[in-house]
C-alpha cells in the first residue's frame, strides 16, 4: 500500500503540473487500471500507477502491447525471482565495488518494491526513474510514441552511479508483448539466414537464445573456437501472434546489443523476446603460462559510455501483413528504402588470384607466390560469359601480394598474375563487357608482417592494454594454430586515415574496391577508457559512406545501405535446438533492393 500511495502521489503531482488532457480514442481502449499519458494519431501510452506497468495501444492494429503480462499472478510455473521478473521492466547486472562480485536484480525487487521509483510525464510519453538503492544506481526508462512505432530506451548520460558499484548491462522490457501458453505463433530471430521459434514448442531443455548483435566481439575472442552459432547480422526480432505481429529493432546502441528469445515452460509460462545492452565490457586476462599454475582474472571497463541511447523501436504489424515475410519487407524498407532500380540480377563470380606456399630453395623452405587465376584468365572468363549472355559481377580476392598476405595499403599489380599490363587489360575488358570487378582488400585487419602499420601504435587494444589479435584456428583441434602469426585490427581513430589512403590508391589505379572485413567485422578498442564498439561502427559507417557503393560479403546492418552487391548471403541458420525452422529472412530483406548471391555450394 505504501508503494501504491507513493507512486500515485508522484504521478498525480506530475500530471497536474505537466500533463495536458489526452483525448480518448474510440478505436482501442487501455486495459483496466491504466491511465493515458500521451496520444497521437496512431498510439496511446498508458501507465498503471499501482505497479509501474506501462502499455502502448495501437489504434491502427487494434492491439494493446503491455510491458508485463496482466495475469502474471496466476502463473504457477514462475516462483521466487522469476515471479518478480514477470513484474519487471528492467533487469540489471551490477559489479559490486567492494567484493568484485556481480549481481543480477530486476526492477521490481531492486526499485519498485523499495518505493524508489518515480513516474514522469514527458513529451510523447513516459519516463520511469528506477533507483536501485542497494547499489546507488539510477536508470531512467523512457517510453515514447512516434508516427509508425513506439520506442523504449535509456539515455546513457542519464544513468547515475553514486557508489563504488557499477552497472554492467541492462535488459530492456523483457516481457513486453509476451505471449502465453494458449497463443499460436512464433518468434523470429536473426540467426544466420533467420530462424523461427514456435510458441510453446516444449523445447525447455534447450535453454534461451542469446546472441551478440553483429557477432562476437573479437576483442574478447576465446582461445578455443567452439562457437558454432552463425552471426546475428541484423539487430531485429519479431513476434507473430496470428492476427497481429510486433517487430523490434535496436535502433540505437545496437553495437552493444544482444538479442534474447525464450519459450514458455522454462522459468515461466510466457514466450518472450527482448534486447539487452552492455554498458561496461568484461574481459579476461590469464596470468602465467598454460598448465603452469595459470590464473584467469576478470577485467572490467573502467568508465561507461555517456553518449547515445540504448534504444529499441517496436513496429506493430496488422493481420495479413505480420508474418516473417512481412517483417523482412518492413525492415528492408526501413534500412534500404526503395532501391528497386539498383537491384540487378547478376551471376556472382569470385576469382582467387594467388596463394603463398612454402617451396624449397637450396634446401630451405621459402614462402613463394603461386598463381591460381591470372589477370588474363579472369578477363577471358568475363568475355566468355558476355558472349553467353550471362551478366556477372566479380570479386577478385588475393589479387596481388599485399592482398594475399593481408598487408593493408599495397595496390601494385602482381607479377605472378601477369603484371600491370595484364591488369590494365582486365580492367578494360570488364568495362567493355559491362561486368563490375571489385578488388578486395581488408580495411580493418592487417598482418603482423605489415611494415606500414605498427601493431603497438595503430592496433586496437584489449582491456589488458595488449593488442587485439585475430588467430587462425586448427581444423583438427579448434585451438589456436601457433604456426600461423595472428592478424591485428586498426584502432577506431585510425580507420579513416588508413582507408582514405587505400581508396585514393584504388581510384588512381582505376579499379573498384571491396573493403573486405569493413562490412562484417566489429570489435571494441579500449585504447581510451570509454572505448567501445560504437566508435568503430561510426568510423566504418563514415568510411563506407565516403567509399561509395561497393561489393560486400554478408554485411552487418549498418553497412548494408552502402552495398552495391552482396555476396555470401546465408542460406542456413545455426540449427539451434530451440529453433523449429530456418527461413531466408536476410535474403528476403534484400530482395528487390540490392543484388545478392549466396555462398558457393560446390566447394570441395
Amino acid at each position: 500500500m505504501k508503494l501504491k500511495r507513493f507512486v500515485s502521489i508522484v504521478l498525480a503531482v506530475l500530471l497536474l503540473t505537466a500533463m495536458l488532457p489526452v483525448p480518448a480514442s474510440a478505436a482501442v481502449k487501455l486495459p483496466k487500471g491504466y491511465q493515458a499519458l500521451a496520444e497521437n494519431e496512431r498510439f496511446i501510452v498508458g501507465v498503471n500507477t499501482s505497479n509501474c506497468f506501462f502499455c502502448v495501444a495501437d489504434k491502427a492494429v487494434g492491439e494493446v502491447f503491455e510491458s508485463n503480462p496482466s495475469n502474471w499472478k496466476t502463473d504457477k510455473k514462475a516462483t521466487g525471482s522469476n515471479k518478480t521478473k514477470l513484474q519487471s521492466q528492467l533487469i540489471v547486472t551490477v559489479l559490486r565495488g567492494e567484493t568484485g562480485n556481480t549481481e543480477t536484480v530486476n526492477s521490481q525487487v531492486g526499485s519498485v518494491n523499495k518505493g524508489t521509483v518515480k513516474l514522469q510525464k514527458v513529451d510523447d510519453g513516459l519516463r520511469v526513474l528506477y533507483t536501485f538503492a542497494d547499489y546507488g544506481i539510477t536508470v531512467p526508462l523512457y517510453v515514447t510514441i512516434a508516427e509508425d512505432c513506439f520506442r523504449v530506451y535509456i539515455p546513457a548520460d542519464e544513468i547515475e552511479e553514486t557508489t563504488a558499484d557499477q552497472l554492467l548491462d541492462v535488459e530492456i522490457a523483457p516481457l513486453l508483448g509476451a505471449s502465453g501458453t494458449k497463443d499460436d505463433g512464433y518468434i523470429l530471430i536473426p540467426d544466420g539466414a533467420g530462424a523461427l521459434i514456435r510458441f510453446n514448442n516444449g523445447k525447455t531443455k534447450a535453454g534461451a537464445y542469446k546472441a551478440q548483435v553483429y557477432g562476437s566481439d573479437k576483442t574478447f575472442a576465446a582461445t578455443v573456437d567452439n562457437n558454432t552459432m552463425l552471426r546475428a547480422a541484423l539487430p531485429v526480432l519479431g513476434m507473430n501472434c496470428g492476427d497481429y505481429g510486433l517487430m523490434a529493432v535496436a535502433t540505437q546502441g545496437d553495437a552493444h546489443a544482444y538479442v534474447n528469445a525464450a519459450v514458455s515452460g522454462v522459468t515461466h509460462s510466457y514466450n518472450t523476446m527482448s534486447f539487452s545492452f552492455t554498458v561496461r565490457a568484461k574481459g579476461e586476462y590469464t596470468i602465467g603460462e598454460e598448465n603452469y599454475n595459470a590464473r584467469t582474472v576478470n577485467l572490467y571497463q573502467q568508465d561507461k559510455s555517456t553518449s547515445g541511447r540504448y534504444e529499441v523501436s517496436y513496429y506493430p504489424l496488422p493481420e495479413g501483413a505480420c508474418d516473417w515475410l512481412a517483417m523482412a519487407d518492413a525492415y528492408g524498407e526501413m534500412l534500404l528504402g526503395d532501391r528497386a532500380a539498383e537491384a540487378e540480377n547478376r551471376v556472382s563470380l569470385r576469382f582467387e588470384g594467388m596463394i603463398y606456399k612454402d617451396k624449397p630453395f637450396l634446401g630451405i623452405p621459402v614462402s613463394s607466390a603461386i598463381a591460381l587465376t591470372p589477370y588474363a584468365s579472369a578477363a577471358e572468363i568475363l568475355r566468355h560469359l558476355k558472349d553467353a549472355g550471362v551478366p556477372v559481377v566479380a570479386e577478385y580476392q588475393n589479387w596481388n601480394n599485399s592482398a594475399a598476405r593481408n598487408r593493408m595499403g599495397g595496390v601494385k599489380a602482381s607479377g605472378t598474375l601477369g603484371g600491370q599490363k595484364a591488369m590494365t587489360a582486365l580492367l578494360e575488358t570488364a568495362k567493355q563487357v559491362g561486368a563490375p570487378v571489385y578488388f578486395t582488400t581488408n580495411a580493418l585487419s592487417f598482418s603482423s608482417e605489415n611494415a606500414l602499420i605498427a601493431r603497438f601504435t595503430d592496433a586496437a587494444t584489449k582491456l589488458s592494454s595488449f593488442p587485439v589479435e585475430l588467430h587462425t584456428f586448427a581444423i583438427s583441434t579448434h585451438k589456436e594454430d601457433e604456426t600461423i602469426a595472428p592478424d591485428y585490427v586498426l584502432k577506431a581513430d585510425r580507420v579513416a586515415d588508413k582507408a582514405a589512403d587505400l581508396i585514393a590508391a584504388y581510384d588512381k589505379l582505376g579499379a573498384r574496391v571491396s573493403l573486405g572485413d569493413a562490412a562484417n567485422l566489429l570489435y571494441s578498442d579500449y585504447t581510451s577508457k570509454t572505448g567501445n564498439r560504437s566508435a568503430l561502427k561510426a568510423a566504418v559507417t563514415e568510411l563506407l559512406n565516403g567509399a561509395g557503393a561497393t561489393l560486400m560479403s554478408w554485411p552487418n546492418a549498418y553497412a548494408l545501405p552502402y552495398a552495391a552487391y552482396v555476396t555470401d548471403v546465408p542460406m542456413t541458420s545455426s540449427d539451434l535446438s530451440l529453433a523449429d525452422e530456418t527461413v531466408p529472412f536476410y535474403a528476403r530483406m534484400l530482395q528487390g533492393r540490392v543484388g545478392f548471391s549466396g555462398a558457393a555450394v560446390n566447394l570441395a
